[in-house]
């Protein structure tokens, strides 16, 4: 747009001089003078407009918030925090504290820049999690920019446009999801696989996560539920486990308490003085004033309209958090009318009328936020989601009609497969079907796969099979590999292979162990083995177990390098890459670089994921980029 614009100028200023110099030759006194002057000034303001829009763009100069479809980015120095999930206090945001997991958070930001690993804050609703959790990313990361996904984003989306950023600039990136749960329950999950996705684009992922959510989400749930080989939440299980997560305390430790009370803000001091004087809440909690939200809800039950109080909006609230619970993360008013009716409503206690009561429920109490919250950002809202506090402390039985309902109401795929896991957590298995089928005939992929699942465990593997092809077709990388275990054992190896090369290239890592698997029962070792150095790269433990049992074989025998340099020397691109691998590991890095480039030049994508690889341990960042580019390209 600068050069358009330096262009147009300057005509205009050629043609400017051009009538003033043409000037000269008409009478008057002040021709001269102006015609003299105009030429050298047109020169001299061409040529700093020309600077101007010649001068490139400050290399990752922060951009300002930006909103994408899907997600919002913003640089980490301009975001309030309030913005990314930190709970409001009476005044707005209070000073932050000094919590005594601060150190561990920023030993794990630095570890994930080099390893790529999940930053993991778990503990209670409004312990400080978030607070903390984002102070260590905004003292760590103030030049980095930070990606926030909506609820069901397709996070494979994010990691291509963090990756187009940074090829075209420095900037770094911090992806953020606070309330993990809401990214594993819609759209496209976070894996390992996903993460490692991350790391190589250059973003760390830092995750929050309410310890309820975690607890139910890292169940391995009944045994009943088994099925070897197949994969429905073992990923997401597996990748809280790994994660290691930074506990946040709901109470503060003394000295935690100490630091609070030398804060300076009041709200903080006040807080600290009721933790220690309280029932058992934390600082966080009071500043939130989530005890006394929870404490105002549970009053308006037992009271009439006449007492003051509003029994309609109990119910109200309750069927949202209870919507929440089985996976409907927000509710419109229709819903919220239809669910609340549900409950056991006594008319003795004369309950208002229901549009009073959601305005009641919707409205700002104790100075901090509603019972219920906006979903939208239309005026007034059009749906509602329930304070995160109020479901943590929920643990009455479910309504069975609210399952029902949900299904019916609602005609989001997404929704209806979460509401699927939902009841599958509960054993509800007719439920579950109920709802995946919905969706998996609406065309989701994921529900596909779970509804895949489900028939797979009654021993329906035909139905099964075809629900996971067209998941599989659809691009699912989890369908591809359960439908690549399932046509395994049935014998159908070679179809099995294909699925499972689909779903390896895309980056799934235990379809890369399984692809080494079916290689190495064929023959193809040194093929086999690259896809399993990918896996325990992206760490899959069975393939760590198998290249350690692999090299201990080749210490016994001795011969592999004389044969895998014959094969690699007659022009064999699998085989290149399986010396380039042995000699890796033998610590001869410069000669394994060279196979590796060999194969890599004639077009081989596992050696091209090796180079880059390899390229990255040696801190050679822009090759290991430029390698891993064209190995996603191919």
């Amino acid at each position: 747009m600068k050069i358009p614009v330096a262009l147009a100028t300057t005509v205009l200023l050629a043609a400017a001089a051009a009538v003033l110099w043409t000037a000269e030759d008409q009478p008057g006194p002040a021709a001269v003078p102006l015609g003299w002057l105009a030429v050298p000034a047109a020169l001299l303001l061409s040529a700093g407009l020309w600077g101007w829009a010649l001068r490139p763009r400050a290399r990752g100069a922060a951009a300002g918030p930006q909103r994408h479809r899907e997600w919002w980015s913003a640089p980490v120095a301009e975001v309030d925090p309030l913005r990314v999930g930190v709970h409001r206090s009476r005044d707005g945001l209070p000073a932050y504290v000094a919590r005594d997991c601060d150190l561990e958070l920023a030993r794990r930001l630095d570890r994930a820049v080099e390893h790529g690993t999940l930053v993991l804050a778990v503990g209670p609703s409004a312990a400080g999690k978030t607070r903390a959790a984002w102070q260590a990313v905004a003292a760590r990361f103030a030049d980095r920019d930070v990606y926030v996904p909506d609820p069901g984003a397709d996070l494979t989306r994010l990691a291509d446009a963090v990756a187009a950023r940074i090829r075209e600039s420095s900037r770094r990136a911090v992806v953020w999801l606070d309330d993990l749960d809401k990214h594993l329950n819609e759209g496209t999950r976070l894996t390992n696989s996903l993460l490692e996705r991350f790391r190589r684009a250059g973003a760390v992922v830092v995750a929050t996560l309410r310890r309820g959510a975690y607890a139910r989400l890292t169940d391995p749930g009944p045994a009943e539920h088994a099925v070897p080989g197949l994969r429905l939440g073992e990923e997401e299980q597996g990748l809280l486990r790994e994660a290691d997560p930074v506990e946040i305390a709901r109470r503060w430790s003394e000295a935690e308490l100490e630091r609070a009370q030398a804060s300076g803000d009041a709200a903080v001091v006040e807080a600290a003085r009721r933790q220690r004087d309280g029932r058992g809440h934390g600082v966080g909690e009071y500043l939130s004033s989530a005890p006394a939200l929870y404490d105002l809800w549970q009053a308006q039950r037992e009271l009439s309209v006449g007492e003051g109080g509003h029994p309609r909006a109990f119910w109200v609230v309750a069927a949202c958090v209870d919507l929440a619970r089985i996976g409907v993360e927000h509710a419109d008013r229709d819903l919220l009318e239809a669910a609340h009716e549900l409950y056991d409503l006594p008319a003795v206690l004369r309950p208002e009328p229901f549009e009073q009561a959601l305005a009641w429920a919707a409205r700002v109490h104790e100075g901090t936020c509603g019972l219920l919250l906006p979903a939208t950002a239309d005026t007034p809202p059009t749906a509602w989601r329930p304070f995160d506090y109020l479901v943590d402390r929920t643990t009455t039985p479910l309504p069975e009609g609210l399952w029902h309902l949900a299904l019916e109401h609602t005609a989001d795929p997404a929704v209806h497969t979460s509401i699927g896991w939902a009841a599958y957590d509960h054993d509800l298995l007719p439920i579950a079907e109920a709802a995946w089928r919905r969706a998996a005939t609406a065309g989701n992929p994921r529900a596909m796969n779970s509804l895949g699942l489900l028939l797979a465990e009654r021993g329906e593997e035909t139905e099964a099979e075809q629900w996971y092809r067209k998941a599989a077709q659809d691009g699912d990388t989890t369908a591809m590999y359960n439908l690549g275990v399932l046509l395994q054992s049935r014998g159908r190896t070679a179809e099995a292979e294909e699925w499972q090369r689909r779903a390896a290239e895309r980056g799934r890592d235990e379809a890369m162990y399984n692809l080494g698997v079916l290689l190495h029962q064929r023959g193809k070792t040194a093929e086999a083995e690259v896809w399993w150095h990918r896996a325990a790269a992206a760490g899959n433990p069975d393939a760590m177990d198998a290249l350690d049992y692999l090299l201990r074989q080749r210490e016994e025998a001795g011969a592999d390098e004389s044969l895998l340099r014959r094969a690699a020397a007659s022009g064999d691109a699998d085989a290149m890459v399986g010396l380039g691998t042995l000699l890796q590991s033998r610590g001869r890095t410069a000669e394994a670089e060279e196979w590796y480039r060999r194969a890599a030049e004639d077009g081989h994508v596992g050696a091209m994921r090796a180079l880059a690889g390899l390229c990255e341990e040696q801190g050679r960042v822009v090759e290991a980029v430029e390698w891993w580019s064209r190995a996603e390209e191919d």
